[in-house]
C-alpha cells in the first residue's frame, strides 16, 4: 500500500518528478564521468610505468660518452639497483618524412634506437613488449597513429647527406613509458640492429639515453641525481623523473577530469536545491491534510516514511540512469587516455562510478531527511483550526513598504506584466533567492570550463610555459661546443633578414644550484638578453645584468627563495653568486628552470632559441620556408606550429568539454525555470482562474512568470560570471601544481596562470544561451496552465 500510494503521488505530480529525476540523474552521471576518469588517471600515471619497467631517472646525453664513468658511479651509489645506457641516433625533422610528409616543421624530435628486451620495454597495442624489429622495417609510438592518421604498411623515409635515403615499412605502433604523448617533444623510433648500423654510417647524431632504477625511487630520486652532477658525468641533455613522466601522462586528460568533477558538484548542488524546493512545496501544499492525518493518530516517523520512500524512489531511479549513462560518458571521454596509456582494468576502475553514484544517493537522501524535520513544525491543532494554513509559506515584504511601495500598480509607470513579475520576484522572496543561486551555479557550469578552454587554445599560453613571445622562433639542438657553428649560423641568418624586425637569442645550459639546508639544485639556466621577447613574469622583472637570475615559480618555491635573496650558481668559472630579481610561469622541465646571462663559452650547452618579431607586412610562411631551407638541422616554426603540436591534445578535450558543460548548463536552467513556473501555477490556479473569467489576455496572464524568470537571470549572471573567473584560474593553477610539484607545492603559488578573457563567448554567447533556454522552458510551462478552461 505505500508503495502504490507513493507511485500515485509520483504520477500526479509528474512533471516535478521528471524534473527531479533529470536533475539527479545529470549529479550522479557527472560524478560518474568524473570519479572512472579520475580511477584510469591513477591507474595510467603509474601502471605503463610499472609494465614497462621505466626507469626512475634518465639523463639524455648529447656527444661522446665515458661509459665507464657512469658504470663506477652505479656501482658506487647503493641506492642504485640497475642502470642502462641506451644507444639513439637523433635525427633532425628533414631527415625524416612520413608516407611523403617531412617533419622539418615537428617539434618533436625523434631518435633512432633497438628496443631492449629487459627494461624500459615497448609495448605494443596490445601489451606486449616489442623486443625485436624485423630489418626493412620500423616502430613508431602511438602518437604518430593518432596524431598524424599513420597505420601499419606506411612508408618512412631517412635522408642523408649525398643523396642517401633508407624506407622502412610502419611493422606497427608502441606505447613508451617515457616519452609518449606530445607534451614530450622526445621521441624513440625502434629499428633493427642492422639498420641502426647502417644509418648511423651515413646520417644521425649519435646521443645517449643513461638510465637509472632505484630502490626507493620517492626518497632517493633528489640525492642520486645530486650526486650524478657533482660527479661530472655526461649530461649534455635534460634529467627527468618519474614525476615529469607521470605528468606527460596524464596533464591533459586531468585537466578534463577536474572539469567534469566541478561540473557535477555544481550539477549535484542544484538538484538539492530544486529538491528542497520540491519538498517545501509539497509539505506546504499538503500541509492539512498532514495534520489531519496527525489528529488522526499517524506518527511524524510514518509520515516522514511516506516522504522519504517517495523522494527516494526518484533518487534510486536517477541513481541508476546516471550510473549507466556516466559509465558510457567516462569510457568516451577516456577514449584519449586509453589510446596513449592503454587499457587500465583493476578494482578501482570499477569500483570508483559505484562510489561515486551512492555518494550521490546518500547526499540526496540525507539532504530530504533533514528538510522532513519541519513536519514537527506542523501542529494539528493548528491547522484544523485553519490558523496557519493561508499563510503558510507567505512571508514576505510588507505591500505598503520597501519594494511594494516602489512596484505599486496604482503609482508605477512600468508595464503591467513587468510590474507583476517584479512583485512576484520580491513577494516570493524565498524561492526567488532559490533562482537567482541556481541561475548563478549555471553561470559558472557554463563560463568556468569556457574559460579554461579558451586560455588552453590561445596562442599567448606559450607564455605560460617559459617559451615567451615570438612570431616566428628556430629551436637549434646542440652537443656541446662541436655544434655552436649551428647556432651561429642561425644567428647570422636572422640578423641578415630585413623581414625580421627584433630577435632575442638564448643559450640553455645546466647548472647546481646550491640550496640552503638541501642538496643543490639542477636547473637548466636560459642566458640571453631576457628583456626582448620576454616571458611574463609573476614576480619581478627579467635579469638584466650578469649577477642577476630569474627562477620559475616551481624552482622559487624548491630554493625557498624570494626576490632580493641571493643563490650561488656553480659555472665552470667556479661559484657564482646572483640575486634573484623576478619569477615567472613554466611548466617544461618538470617547471624546475631559470634564466639569467651566463657566460657560455665553456659550458656544455644543451640548446639554443632564436626568437624573433617579423616586421610589419612581412610574410611569415614565406620566411618560415626560407629559414627552413637555410638552416635545416634546426626546427623552425610559428607560435601557433608550437601551440597545437604541444597543447593541441589537451585544448581539444577541454573544448569538449566545455562545450558539454554549456549545454548541460543551458538544460539546468531550462528544467529550474520550468519546474519552478509550474510550482507557482500550482499556486496561482485561483487567480489565474479569476484572471480568466475577467477577460485578461493569455499574454499578460503569462507574462509575469517570464519576467520574474528573466529578472532572477539577469541578476544572477554578473555573480556567475564573477565566480568562473575565481573559480576556473583557481582551479588551472591548483591542478598545474600538484601536476608539476606534487602535493607539496600546493598553495605555494607555483602556478599563477592569468585566464584568457573571451568577451564574445563569456559576456554574449553563454548569457544568450541560458536566456534562451529559461525562455524556451518558462514559455512551454505556462502554456497549459494559462490556456486551459476558459477565454482568452
Amino acid at each position: 500500500m505505500p508503495g502504490l500510494a507513493t507511485v500515485r503521488r509520483l504520477r500526479r505530480d509528474a512533471a516535478v518528478t521528471a524534473t527531479l529525476t533529470v536533475l539527479l540523474a545529470l549529479a550522479v552521471l557527472c560524478a560518474v564521468a568524473a570519479a572512472g576518469l579520475m580511477a584510469r588517471l591513477a591507474g595510467a600515471s603509474t601502471a605503463l610505468l610499472d609494465q614497462a619497467d621505466a626507469p626512475h631517472l634518465a639523463q639524455m646525453h648529447a656527444g661522446e660518452l665515458d661509459a665507464g664513468a657512469v658504470d663506477a658511479f652505479a656501482a658506487e651509489r647503493p641506492e642504485v639497483t640497475a642502470h642502462r645506457t641506451q644507444l639513439l641516433l637523433g635525427l633532425d625533422g628533414s631527415q625524416l618524412s612520413f608516407d611523403g610528409v617531412g617533419q622539418d616543421s615537428s617539434i618533436q624530435q625523434n631518435s633512432l634506437t633497438v628496443p631492449s628486451a629487459e627494461s624500459d620495454l615497448m609495448l605494443d597495442l596490445d601489451g606486449q613488449a616489442v623486443t625485436e624489429v624485423r630489418p626493412g622495417t620500423i616502430w613508431l609510438p602511438v602518437m604518430y597513429r593518432i596524431e598524424d592518421g599513420l597505420r601499419t604498411g606506411s612508408e618512412v623515409t631517412i635522408t642523408g647527406p649525398d643523396g642517401f635515403a633508407r624506407d622502412l615499412e610502419v611493422a606497427g605502433f608502441f606505447r613508451d613509458s617515457l616519452m609518449n604523448t606530445p607534451l614530450a617533444s622526445s621521441k624513440r623510433l625502434l629499428v633493427s640492429e642492422r639498420d641502426l648500423a647502417e644509418i648511423a654510417d651515413r646520417t644521425g647524431s649519435t646521443e645517449y639515453l643513461i638510465s637509472f632504477w632505484l630502490q626507493d625511487p620517492q626518497t632517493q630520486v633528489s640525492a642520486v641525481r645530486t650526486a650524478y652532477q657533482v660527479a661530472d658525468l655526461p649530461e649534455d641533455g635534460p634529467m627527468v623523473d618519474r614525476q615529469a613522466f607521470m605528468l606527460f601522462a596524464v596533464l591533459g586528460d586531468g585537466l578534463v577530469a577536474a572539469a567534469v568533477l566541478g561540473a557535477a558538484l555544481v550539477v549535484l548542488a542544484i538538484a538539492l536545491i530544486c529538491v528542497r524546493l520540491a519538498l517545501a512545496t509539497a509539505l506546504a501544499r499538503e500541509r492539512r491534510e498532514i495534520g489531519v492525518l496527525r489528529a488522526l493518530g499517524i506518527r511524524r516517523a510514518d509520515l516522514r516514511r511516506a516522504y522519504l520512500l517517495r523522494y527516494g524512489t526518484i533518487a534510486l531511479a536517477a541513481t541508476i540512469i546516471g550510473l549507466l549513462g556516466g559509465i558510457t560518458l567516462g569510457s568516451a571521454l577516456a577514449a584519449d587516455l586509453t589510446a596513449y596509456s592503454g587499457p587500465t582494468g583493476g578494482a578501482a576502475v570499477l569500483l570508483a562510478p559505484v562510489v561515486a553514484a551512492l555518494a550521490v544517493l546518500i547526499v540526496a537522501l540525507a539532504g530530504v531527511s533533514l528538510m522532513l524535520r519541519r513536519i514537527r513544525r506542523i501542529d494539528p491543532v493548528e491547522v484544523l483550526r485553519g490558523a496557519a494554513s493561508g499563510a503558510a509559506g507567505r512571508s514576505g515584504p510588507s505591500r505598503a513598504h520597501g519594494l511594494f511601495g516602489l512596484l505599486s500598480l496604482h503609482s508605477s509607470p512600468l508595464p503591467v506584466p513587468l510590474l507583476l513579475g517584479l512583485r512576484t520576484l520580491v513577494r516570493r522572496a524565498g524561492s526567488s533567492f532559490m533562482l537567482l543561486t541556481v541561475f548563478t551555479l549555471c553561470t559558472v557550469l557554463a563560463a568556468a570550463p569556457t574559460g579554461v578552454a579558451s586560455t588552453l587554445t590561445s596562442p599567448g599560453i606559450v607564455t605560460a610555459m617559459g617559451i615567451g613571445r615570438f612570431d616566428v622562433r628556430i629551436d637549434v639542438p646542440l652537443a656541446g661546443e662541436v655544434d655552436s657553428s649551428m647556432h651561429e649560423r642561425a644567428l647570422a641568418a636572422v640578423a641578415s633578414d630585413p623581414r625580421i624586425e627584433e630577435y632575442a637569442a638564448r643559450v640553455s645550459t645546466r647548472h647546481l644550484v646550491e640550496v640552503e639546508d638541501g642538496p643543490p639544485l639542477n636547473l637548466p639556466i636560459e642566458s640571453g638578453d631576457h628583456t626582448v621577447l620576454p616571458v611574463q613574469y609573476a614576480e619581478g622583472r627579467a635579469p638584466t645584468a650578469d649577477e642577476e637570475i630569474a627562477l620559475s615559480l616551481v624552482a622559487l618555491a624548491e630554493t625557498g627563495a624570494s626576490l632580493g635573496d641571493t643563490l650561488t650558481v656553480r659555472t665552470a668559472a667556479g661559484a657564482r653568486p646572483l640575486r634573484v630579481v623576478g619569477a615567472y610561469q613554466d611548466v617544461t622541465q618538470g617547471g624546475l628552470t631559470a634564466k639569467a646571462q651566463l657566460p657560455t663559452a665553456q659550458e656544455e650547452v644543451q640548446w639554443s632559441v632564436i626568437a624573433t618579431r617579423l616586421a610589419p607586412g612581412a610574410d611569415q610562411e614565406a620566411l618560415i620556408a626560407d629559414l627552413a631551407a637555410a638552416l635545416p638541422e634546426a626546427t623552425v616554426g610559428d607560435v601557433s606550429m608550437y601551440h597545437q603540436q604541444l597543447l593541441g591534445e589537451m585544448a581539444g578535450g577541454m573544448t569538449r568539454a566545455a562545450t558539454a558543460a554549456a549545454a548541460v548548463a543551458a538544460a539546468l536552467a531550462g528544467l529550474i525555470a520550468a519546474l519552478v513556473t509550474r510550482m507557482v501555477l500550482a499556486e496561482d490556479a485561483r487567480q489565474l482562474d479569476t484572471q480568466r473569467a475577467l477577460g485578461i489576455p493569455r499574454d499578460v496572464r503569462r507574462s509575469p512568470y517570464l519576467v520574474r524568470m528573466l529578472a532572477a537571470l539577469l541578476l544572477a549572471l554578473p555573480l556567475g560570471l564573477l565566480l568562473s573567473q575565481l573559480i576556473a584560474q583557481g582551479g588551472l593553477n591548483v591542478m598545474i601544481e600538484a601536476m608539476t610539484g606534487g602535493l607539496a607545492t600546493l598553495g605555494q603559488g607555483t602556478s599563477r596562470i592569468t585566464l584568457h578573457r573571451a568577451p564574445v563567448i563569456v559576456l554574449v554567447a553563454i548569457p544568450l544561451v541560458l536566456a534562451v533556454a529559461v525562455t524556451v522552458a518558462t514559455r512551454l510551462a505556462t502554456i497549459e496552465r494559462t490556456t486551459r478552461r476558459g477565454p482568452s
